[in-house]
């Protein structure tokens, strides 16, 4: 994305020219054509796309508009499966052509429904149609599963936020598509070829990588610290495998689990390096073309291949975020967690004072380095992974280990093991599964930042990070004045946290063990606010909103998916959906109700008064 097309704006050219967002689906038609994949867009890619447009008009520009990006038509008359003509092909941007159409009809902008039609597919059409029609909910029509979910994706953001509808409509205004019609006698075939091997663009932490590495004039230390920077960007494996073995020998201790104890800042890993001797100091440009030299991983490697069985919960660039903030003092501005702030957070490092020397710059850059490698082995055994290994291969399962050297010198291989006791572990890898569940955008990701900031000044033990967390968790649910919200207006987390709570201390009904204290159940992501007895029931009389319809007693958190499978159910019925119900241990807990004596407006009261209370009691206890 870019937000300096000012000569784009100007440009006359019938055949590129800009429209806004507000404004796309007004006197213009799209077809997506059956060759294009159907829409696929996740919550990751919704929720950063109305971040952005969100903060699009704080942004600096010129001429005060942000552009979201280039929409690439090829003008072919087509009739669609109704009977209207298309003269808009889409070629590239279709799926954030779909997902505009999808916020532009939850935002109430009037357009034709029939703007945006899909070749060929009449699921996906239809779907399209109620939506812009503001009638999503499923009367048990075949639908598209996944423009629906983009659908209630936007829909509980804009409520969890409480962002302000009129006011989005208005930032839409001044976002900008970059309309550009191919020629009419081009090749497709040549030009997706063109598309699908063009350079990709520098990355923003690639450009801090050579800006910190520029720093260090030595020879001997440049490659030490090209070697540090690449073992700590690569997420998906324990930092330990991403170095040689005869490195990693050097600085890690007999159990690879954390550095040396001798080894206090950058210099003393330079002691211990065998990088050998360079005669050259790197320049930027040879940084950012990857022509400098680093250590190769050769030596004997570790018999797993962890590459594939583990995925970070967040991005090396979110990571150098929260490095950044991890070592920021308490008195500092709230550093930012935002990558698009990426250089501006991290230009410290690099940028010169007035009052300093080029050998102290040099210093702050090898402090950086070490700093961010001794993060990294923090985050490593301390916040939760994914892990794909035997029956969980294919959906992954959350995971809390630290890496443990096994086998015999020469042939060593990595083991994975609980970092604390295993009850204490099995709490932690939940507490924290609810925190990622809860704040899914790594901008709101600040537990991760308490959690390495207490263990990297050494305030805490890593035992005690369960009870950082609760309190963390306590103080988001006081902030969200709980006691006094209703239905949509609810936050996530009062519902995770409740459910962390079940998890911890179990539950019983009359003697009867409801949910098993420290189970195996695990936190899925989950972001559809769930009516137990259904806003428009199939069978049944409606209720009030305003009363018992809207109670967090009669509320439960589950995914879109269930969500639209689910809803419209009556609670006898959905008690006995097993693989929905188990999304949720509250949600268990109104289904154990609603076996045993029905589901009424007094269960619902029963229920809400019962889950405050063990709300209430854990911050009492807390606070006490």
């Amino acid at each position: 994305m870019t937000n300096n097309k000012q000569s784009i704006s100007g440009n006359t050219n019938k055949n590129i020219f800009t429209k806004s967002a507000s404004e796309i689906f007004k006197n213009m038609r799209f077809l997506i054509p059956i060759y294009q994949r159907n829409y696929a867009w996740v919550e990751t890619q919704i929720v950063q796309l109305i971040e952005d447009i969100d903060s699009a008009v704080t942004l600096d520009t010129d001429i005060g508009e942000y552009f979201l990006g280039n929409l690439i038509l090829n003008k072919r008359d087509t009739l669609s499966d109704e009977g209207y003509l298309y003269t808009n092909e889409v070629i590239d941007g279709q799926q954030r052509l779909t997902t505009l159409y999808i916020l532009c009809s939850y935002l109430g902008i009037t357009f034709d429904k029939e703007a945006l039609r899909f070749e060929a597919r009449v699921q996906s059409n239809q779907t399209l149609d109620l939506i812009n029609e503001a009638n999503v909910n499923n009367d048990g029509s075949i639908l598209s599963e996944e423009i629906l979910k983009g659908y209630e994706i936007i829909k509980n953001y804009f409520l969890v936020h409480k962002i302000d509808k009129e006011d989005f409509k208005t930032k839409l205004t001044k976002v900008k598509l970059v309309v550009i019609y191919v020629p009419q006698d081009i090749d497709l075939n040549h030009y997706f070829e063109i598309m699908n091997t063009r350079g990709e663009q520098l990355e923003l932490h690639e450009i801090a990588k050579a800006r910190i590495l520029e720093q260090i004039t030595s020879s001997d230390d440049q490659p030490l610290a090209a070697t540090i920077w690449d073992a700590c960007s690569n997420m998906n494996r324990y930092v330990q495998m991403n170095f040689s073995s005869d490195f990693r020998e050097e600085i890690f201790n007999d159990n690879w689990d954390n550095l040396k104890e001798n080894l206090k800042c950058f210099g003393d890993l330079s002691t211990n390096n065998n990088s050998g001797n360079h005669n050259k100091q790197m320049k930027l440009i040879d940084i950012i073309k990857g022509k400098g030299d680093t250590e190769e991983n050769t030596g004997n490697t570790v018999s797993e291949n962890d590459g594939e069985r583990f995925d970070s919960i967040i991005s090396f660039p979110n990571f150098l975020l929260q490095v950044n903030a991890a070592l920021s003092k308490e008195n500092d501005e709230t550093p930012s967690l935002d990558d698009k702030h990426l250089l501006q957070s991290l230009a410290w490092v690099w940028q010169k004072n007035d009052d300093e020397s080029d050998v102290d710059r040099e210093t702050r850059a090898k402090d950086f380095l070490f700093q961010l490698l001794k993060t990294r082995i923090i985050f490593d055994r301390m916040i939760i992974k994914r892990e794909y290994e035997g029956k969980t291969l294919n959906e992954g399962r959350w995971s809390l280990q630290r890496v443990q050297r096994y086998g015999k010198r020469r042939n060593y291989t990595a083991d994975y093991v609980h970092m604390l006791k295993e009850s204490e572990n099995k709490q932690l890898k939940v507490l924290q599964s609810a925190l990622r569940v809860t704040y899914v955008s790594p901008k709101a990701m600040r537990w991760i930042t308490l959690v390495l900031k207490n263990l990297l000044n050494e305030n805490k033990e890593e035992s005690d990070i369960i009870q950082l967390l609760e309190d963390y968790c306590r103080e988001s649910v006081r902030k969200s004045d709980y006691k006094n919200k209703r239905g949509f207006q609810i936050e996530h987390i009062v519902f995770n946290y409740l459910d962390y709570l079940l998890y911890r201390d179990g539950y019983e009904d009359e003697q009867k063990q409801v949910i098993t204290k420290l189970s195996n159940w695990e936190f899925q992501f989950r972001n559809s606010i769930e009516h137990f007895y259904p806003q428009h029931p199939l069978n049944g009389d409606l209720w009030d909103e305003h009363g018992e319809l809207n109670s967090f007693g009669n509320l439960a958190l589950i995914s879109v998916s269930g969500n639209s499978k689910f809803s419209n159910r009556i609670p006898e019925e959905k008690a006995k959906v097993e693989h929905i119900v188990n999304q949720s241990l509250k949600l268990e807990i109104m289904a154990h109700i609603t076996k045993k004596s029905g589901w009424s407006k007094e269960k619902v009261k029963c229920h809400c008064d019962e889950m405050i209370a063990i709300i209430d009691n854990d911050i009492r206890k807390a606070d006490s």
